[in-house]
């Protein structure tokens, strides 16, 4: 289960919130941007306040959801 609280949110360009997974017991933060470069948006996300151990863990599910 993951849980959180939205800490920032400007639709429809930003959202941010805590992210707390259950399953083991780790909470961090992530943040969503949508940046506009002339006729491209780039998403810009930020996952902070990882511990190192499940950094790598998060890191290639982001890749893996995020790739173009």
């Amino acid at each position: 289960m993951i849980r959180g609280l939205i800490s920032e949110f400007a639709a429809p360009h930003l959202i941010a919130f805590s992210w707390y997974q259950h399953t083991y017991g780790v909470a961090t933060n992530l943040k969503v941007e949508l940046l506009e470069r002339g006729d491209q948006v780039f998403v810009v996300l930020t996952h902070s306040h990882l511990d190192p151990e499940f950094m790598a863990a998060v890191a290639a599910g982001w890749h893996t959801n995020l790739r173009s």
